[in-house]
């Protein structure tokens, strides 16, 4: 063990396509099973991307169940950024995506920009997981919300405010549980062990000999399972915000804010000016929330500064929109609300304490008139439909268009849909646009329909929402009870930091009703052992994972070296520079200690009464 101390964008429904060619690279050795399946990327990408040079995709199918290679596949999808290097790249890295249920590739514009530095050296393989994504086509039930949309609208209208947001992840979910009945899909097959095997199977069907990971979040858990049960060809392993597969998150699900909470107050008393200005913050902030929970400050504008509105403060420094400088004044803040000063509070909230974003004029996105002048004439008139009154205002002929999918690609179908849906203006000018349709441009015309289901609202947040309680009811349940959450919750040293916990942790375990649980082999829950070279970074404002994962994950990997990153939240990568070279660096000489004097330039520099 080696540890060294140191100090979205929009998502764009505006798809467009174009010709992707290559090679398809899949080994020839026995082992290979799977191949590479070329198709256009039909995902966000930058405009300096290079279709079919630079930037390839398309699927590899890999089997639901690995006992059974040749029963029913899962299409997983995924794009390879080529390195941009002039020099040979060195191994490939795979990254694997957090969640588990959140893709990567819908954000593949922002990951193109954060990972610039990295790509001038590896060719970059991002897919979404199974279930994930683009990769969630078996468990993909957008149809059928929109059919039950009445129905779960009703329940919800039943339902008691406070227990409305759960009553609508219960109804949504036992439909698209009924939806993988339907289908025939196996649940007990959605889990991190397949997840391995998945790595595996992409990786050789593109014929890497060997390679590295990169896992963030979730694919951090990911990335050990590799690492303990399908670890050939793995040259090193990056680690970014850990999830160890030891650690009863559900349980401890408040203890990433508690932890981030503490670093503050830790590097403030480190911090000899802030010490003296600040002194004893753990117990004056505790102190503090008390106080607030009995009588909170009424501001001129009649708002309250509640503890919950303080400790939202404190959880903005995970994100890494418009959040740099928090930490800094925090202290002065906590200081100030003793004596019923409200100051620095608002001019956290308001903004005007704070440096501009580095991400306030993001150019990633492409210009909107950029993208008109690309469309298709199918992905104009599908905007042009969902844009009629009819369609905004009458739930039926909503789903009427969207039950176009059940019915042949034909341009008669889609005159009749016309005739008997639409308004006489709307349908005069969609005519129109029918009369310039080719067989061609209809069935392209039902790949954007299939689009546009998965962002209705019950569809985007099942996206998410059902692979995330596979994943969670398959591994994490009964490893995760209510008892080791209250325990938790009872011993935090920041009290205020665990609100809401006991509640999320009894919503989790109850929303795995109808799933297959525990799964997994209880082994599952065990350490991984590796000496596979490994670097681990960790951020000290994150609040999704706790940065004592970080110690807990290295005990075990005797190759491994620990970074942690000040003024850095979930995702260090995305925060500094200074993680993007040290992940490089480290890929590119993993047996040599990293070198993490950057760090320092990190260091919160508080500001002083």
């Amino acid at each position: 063990m080696k540890i060294i101390s140191i100090k979205t964008i929009p998502w764009i429904i505006l798809l467009f396509t174009a010709a992707c060619t290559f090679q398809n690279t899949t080994s020839s050795t026995e082992t290979t099973r799977y191949t590479i399946n070329q198709s256009t990327c039909d995902i966000p990408f930058p405009a300096s991307e290079i279709e079919g040079e630079t930037l390839l995709c398309g699927t590899v199918d890999v089997p639901e169940n690995y006992t059974l290679p040749e029963g029913k596949p899962i299409p997983l999808s995924f794009a390879l950024l080529k390195a941009s290097g002039n020099q040979p790249p060195s191994d490939p890295v795979i990254f694997l995506h957090g969640g588990p249920g959140s893709g990567e590739l819908i954000n593949l514009t922002q990951f193109v920009d954060d990972f610039t530095t990295m790509r001038q050296f590896h060719d970059i393989l991002v897919f979404d997981q199974r279930g994930a994504g683009f990769s969630n086509t078996p468990l993909n039930c957008g149809m059928d919300l929109i059919l039950h949309g009445k129905e779960i609208n009703n329940v919800l209208a039943e339902a008691l405010p406070e227990d409305k947001d759960r009553t609508r992840q219960e109804s949504i979910l036992a439909v698209c549980l009924d939806t993988a009945k339907k289908h025939d899909i196996d649940l007990t097959q959605y889990n991190s062990i397949n997840n391995a095997y998945d790595v595996q199977s992409i990786a050789a069907a593109f014929g890497f000999k060997t390679f590295n990971l990169y896992g963030h979040s979730y694919g951090t858990k990911l990335a050990l399972e590799v690492m303990r049960q399908q670890p050939a060809g793995l040259q090193s392993v990056i680690l970014d915000s850990v999830a160890p597969p030891t650690v009863p998150m559900y349980e401890q699900s408040s203890k990433p804010a508690v932890d981030a909470a503490l670093a503050l107050f830790n590097t403030c008393a480190a911090d000899e000016s802030c010490d003296s200005a600040y002194p004893d913050l753990l117990l004056r902030f505790n102190r503090l929330m008390l106080t607030l929970k009995e009588q909170s400050i009424v501001l001129k504008d009649k708002q309250l500064i509640t503890p919950e509105m303080v400790v939202a403060l404190f959880k903005m420094r995970n994100n890494r929109y418009g959040n740099t400088g928090i930490s800094a004044y925090l202290p002065r803040m906590i200081t100030e609300l003793e004596q019923g000063v409200s100051t620095t509070y608002i001019g956290l909230n308001d903004g005007s304490l704070l440096p501009p974003s580095p991400f306030d004029n993001d150019d990633s996105v492409n210009d909107a008139d950029e993208i008109a002048q690309k469309l298709t004439l199918a992905q104009k008139f599908n905007i042009a439909v969902y844009s009629t009154k009819s369609i905004e205002n009458d739930p039926d002929v909503k789903i009427a268009y969207f039950e176009l999918l059940q019915q042949p690609a034909t341009i008669e179908n889609l005159r009749n849909f016309l005739n008997q849906y639409l308004q006489a203006t709307a349908r005069t000018v969609l005519l129109k646009m029918v009369d310039d349709m080719e067989d061609a441009d209809v069935a392209e015309l039902h790949i954007e329909i299939h689009q546009f289901v998965a962002y209705q609202p019950n569809s985007v947040i099942a996206t998410i929402l059902f692979p995330l309680h596979l994943f969670t009811c398959n591994e994490s349940m009964p490893f995760n009870t209510m008892e080791g959450a209250r325990a938790y919750i009872n011993s935090a040293p920041v009290p205020a930091m665990t609100m809401g916990a006991e509640a999320a942790a009894l919503n989790s375990i109850k929303l795995c009703k109808g799933f297959p649980t525990g799964t997994v082999n209880n082994s599952f829950h065990d350490p991984v052992t590796s000496d596979i070279p490994t670097l681990i970074m960790v951020g000290l404002n994150d609040t999704q994972t706790a940065p004592d994962w970080g110690q807990t994950t290295i005990s075990t990997l005797p190759n491994a070296y620990l970074a942690a990153f000040s003024e850095s939240g979930h995702g260090v990568f995305q925060f500094s520079q200074c993680a993007r070279d040290m992940a490089v660096d480290f890929f590119r000489n993993p047996d040599t200690i990293p070198e993490m004097d950057c760090t320092k330039d990190l260091q919160t520099e508080f500001i002083l009464p």
